[in-house]
């Protein structure tokens, strides 16, 4: 059993409005079984996850990428936008 759950191209999430140009982040959630999840966000990859583990790093990946479009003011994840490298898939 393996079904895409939620994916969602971070730049798309409501409340964020960026240039056109801009590079392309996507969040996605994937069930792998019975209590067990994958979520990836760009390069970051997280498997084998219960559901209360993929809840807390799915909720993360959203609120990073609100932080890196400048919509929560978190000077540390601020930083880390500019670390990591975006993930087309």
């Amino acid at each position: 059993m393996k079904k895409v759950c939620f994916a969602i191209d971070a730049l798309n999430l409501p409340i964020i409005k960026v240039a056109p140009d801009a590079k392309r982040w996507i969040i996605r959630l994937t069930q792998t079984g019975i209590d067990r999840f994958t979520v990836e966000y760009g390069a970051e990859r997280h498997d084998n996850l219960n559901y209360r583990a993929a809840a807390a790093k799915l909720g993360a990946m959203v609120m990073h990428a609100l932080a890196c479009e400048g919509k929560l003011d978190n000077s540390e994840r601020r930083a880390s936008c500019l670390s990591i490298s975006p993930n087309n898939r």
